[in-house]
């Protein structure tokens, strides 16, 4: 006898169009991508008429907007919170809020709040926008390239002095953006081939020429640090398939450097060798100089003064403090000392943090593609050589920073957000580095 059963309905699971999830990320990344160029390359430099128009809050905006419409493809990724990266911005940027109530400046303080969301914003934009490798390297070549405009733009309207691009950047600190970027700069060069990584290598070039023709003495310390830290770091470029490493050119890029120096001293223009001779006598530079206001006056003054208070005074309020310890309401110069009077020494050490967070994290993942002993692939060594040159990166950035009242700034924030990433996307969870190589 044939039964006649019925069916078992089967409810049809929504899949969604996987043309839809393509262009969402894809619009999301792009607009990451739009939001670096603004923050970072100041495109009013190169469209005039769009000077006054408030392109960080659109791009922010838009940015904000593509994540939105695109998050359901986000779903499984780390929340921000959930990394210690995530939670220690976090906890600095409460702070920051809360400074408020003990500001003794608290217009200023509203004031730089309010300017800061967008960074804030930039930071964590840029953390979800890493999904692949693919999008580690657009990111950071948009941070290269927008630093790059800067140095071309610096170089082809130079006509002597000091070299700076007036409308976003004065001299300093457009150094400290080109030594910040250059590492990163050169990191892709060395994982690129063909005419890729001649572009690449002549972009370094500009950002040396560049640093050098702003006469930024902070700028030039920091240009030495990142030199001496490719040239030191064996991580920071491929290693050769015979297991020999680069010593015999870096001693060649040595000497040319010491012969390249003296020749090219009598080119340079005379602003500039004035400023840069300064170090060889440190002894009579103003900044060293007692009673002249110099920068290790407003040093000393302000952190005695921090010891007296040390929850701080309130974001933004630093020139209140140098005013009130005898000083001309001059700003910091110095990105440490800066956060420390502003938000006491547990903004400091939040700072700091951020920095100690970010380079071991690039540690792990130069680890892992530099493993001793096992098969690495060469997507793994591909990410410790970039992964190196964003440590030289934060070297650089601390470097020129410390000269410059750069806490805020958004590219310190950008690189931390990368860095945040990047760890939350390829750094193994719950498993140490030597684990996983062994595996």
């Amino acid at each position: 006898m044939r039964l006649n059963k019925r069916p078992t309905i089967v409810p049809r699971r929504r899949v969604p169009r996987p043309r839809t999830a393509r262009a969402g990320v894809g619009l999301f990344g792009w607009s990451v991508v739009a939001l670096i160029i603004v923050g970072v390359g100041r495109i009013t430099e190169f469209i005039p008429a769009l000077r006054g128009v408030p392109l960080a809050k659109i791009a922010v905006g838009l940015a904000l907007l593509a994540w939105w419409t695109g998050r359901a493809q986000s779903r499984s990724r780390i929340p921000v919170l959930s990394t210690p990266i995530g939670r220690t911005a976090a906890a600095l940027g409460i702070l920051a809020v809360i400074s408020l109530a003990f500001s003794v400046w608290k217009s200023r303080t509203l004031q730089v709040l309010i300017e800061s969301i967008p960074i804030a914003a930039e930071f964590w934009l840029i953390f979800r926008a890493v999904s692949d490798w693919r999008s580690v390297r657009r990111l950071s070549a948009t941070i290269a390239v927008a630093g790059g405009a800067l140095a071309v733009t610096a170089l082809l309207f130079y006509s002597g002095g000091r070299a700076a691009v007036r409308s976003s950047y004065d001299t300093n600190d457009l150094a400290y953006v080109l030594v910040a970027a250059l590492p990163i700069a050169y990191g892709l060069a060395v994982t690129s081939k063909g005419p890729r990584r001649t572009l690449w290598l002549a972009l370094c070039a500009a950002f040396v020429v560049t640093v050098i023709l702003t006469g930024s003495r902070g700028g030039a310390i920091g240009l030495g640090a990142v030199v001496l830290c490719l040239l030191a770091m064996s991580a920071t470029r491929p290693q050769r398939q015979d297991g020999k490493t680069y010593r015999g050119r870096v001693a060649i890029v040595l000497l040319a450097l010491a012969v390249a120096g003296p020749l090219s001293w009598p080119l340079l223009p005379a602003e500039t060798r004035e400023r840069l001779a300064t170090f060889a006598d440190l002894g009579n530079d103003y900044n060293m100089q007692s009673g002249h206001d110099a920068r290790t006056d407003i040093w000393t003054r302000s952190m005695k003064s921090l010891l007296t208070r040390p929850i701080g005074f309130g974001m933004g309020a630093f020139s209140v403090v140098d005013m009130r310890t005898g000083g001309q309401f001059r700003a910091a110069h110095n990105s440490e000392v800066q956060i420390a009077v502003e938000l006491g020494f547990l903004g400091l050490f939040l700072y700091l943090r951020m920095y100690w967070l970010s380079w071991v994290a690039l540690g792990r993942l130069i680890e892992l593609g530099t493993a001793r002993g096992a098969a690495v692939s060469a997507d793994l060594q591909e990410r410790a050589i970039l992964a190196a040159n964003l440590r030289v990166s934060l070297i650089g950035n601390f470097a020129a920073g410390f000269f410059l009242s750069q806490a805020y700034s958004n590219l310190i924030w950008l690189l931390f957000g990368l860095v945040g990433g990047i760890a939350s996307a390829f750094l193994p969870r719950k498993a140490t580095v030597r684990a996983v190589a062994r595996a």
